[in-house]
């Protein structure tokens, strides 16, 4: 199943629609057309770290540390 890289705010969307519901790995990742891995990787990253777990942090590795967190409070907001 290929699909386009899911951004931060649609894979904490994908993680919270698993945590409140009583859908599978499987069934939410057929709804939300993405990989069972994905899904599985994402909860247990989502139950570790919270929302930055979810982080891609490649694109920001030379960013400046006040745009860094800049974009760390904005994740935040996304709650």
């Amino acid at each position: 199943m290929k699909s386009q890289k899911k951004t931060q705010a649609e894979k904490i969307e994908i993680v919270k629609n698993y945590l409140a519901t009583e859908m599978s790995y499987r069934e939410t990742a057929e709804k939300y057309q993405v990989s069972y891995n994905n899904v599985y990787s994402w909860v247990k990253k989502y139950r570790k770290h919270r929302p930055d777990g979810l982080f891609d942090g490649r694109a920001g590795e030379n960013l400046t540390a006040f745009k860094q967190k800049k974009r760390s409070l904005k994740q935040r907001s996304l709650l």
